[in-house]
């Protein structure tokens, strides 16, 4: 009777006291920029789209040179590898 009847009621009642908790606090509102970080941010990118459909002739390297304070906050490698004739085959190179 305890197991199936008193717990089950005592944890629906604990649940709908924690539902009527107020927790309007909010914390001040922060922007994460790449200078909040005290090394520069490591990314791994395709040298080559795997799909350039609708890329307008944009590489990675384009969208890399273009993020904010690139030089002193990113470093980016670029993965040398083309892509293969099948996207797994494709996961598998790169991985």
């Amino acid at each position: 009777m305890l197991t199936e009847i008193l717990l089950p009621s005592l944890f629906m009642a604990f649940g709908i006291y924690m539902s009527s908790i107020d927790f309007a606090f909010r914390s001040e509102s922060r922007v994460f920029k790449p200078d909040l970080y005290p090394l520069k941010q490591k990314l791994l990118m395709n040298k080559d789209l795997y799909d350039d459909e609708g890329s307008n002739g944009l590489t990675p390297a384009d969208f890399a040179n273009n993020l904010p304070d690139y030089a002193d906050s990113f470093d980016v490698t670029f993965n040398p590898k083309k892509p293969g004739p099948t996207f797994d085959e494709f996961g598998d190179d790169l991985y």
